[in-house]
């Protein structure tokens, strides 16, 4: 399966809300975070690192009612661009607008996802 295979079918799951799925593409150690996180410079806040991690946001972004879904991912060296729409917020109002997520893929599994 190629890289962007990969982040095609992780996101597919998210948007079915299949948490098991998703967890199956994600390495154990996978960093989620914003660009603004420095390697060694990692804020807890601001994003997961780790495989647990990265669940439990999914589990609370599932609870708390907003869906997500990729509109188009692309090979593209040793990382995938995707183009990511969230949902209308719960509380009402428009969606927000699109935006771009890097994913790097190892051995079938998404070590990092770059907000």
């Amino acid at each position: 399966m190629s890289d962007a295979e990969v982040v095609r079918q992780a996101w597919e799951a998210f948007r079915r809300r299949d948490i098991e799925a998703v967890g199956r593409l994600l390495d154990p150690g996978v960093r989620w975070h914003g660009a603004e996180a420095e390697e060694g410079h990692e804020d807890e806040e601001a994003g997961c690192y780790s495989r647990s991690e990265a669940l439990n946001f999914i589990r609370e972004t599932f609870d708390a009612g907003p869906t997500a879904e990729s509109l188009h991912v692309r090979e593209a060296g040793d990382r995938v661009p995707a183009i990511v729409q969230l949902g209308a917020p719960p509380e009402g109002g428009p969606p927000p607008e699109p935006h771009g997520e890097l994913a790097t893929v190892r051995e079938g599994k998404i070590t990092e996802m770059l907000v």
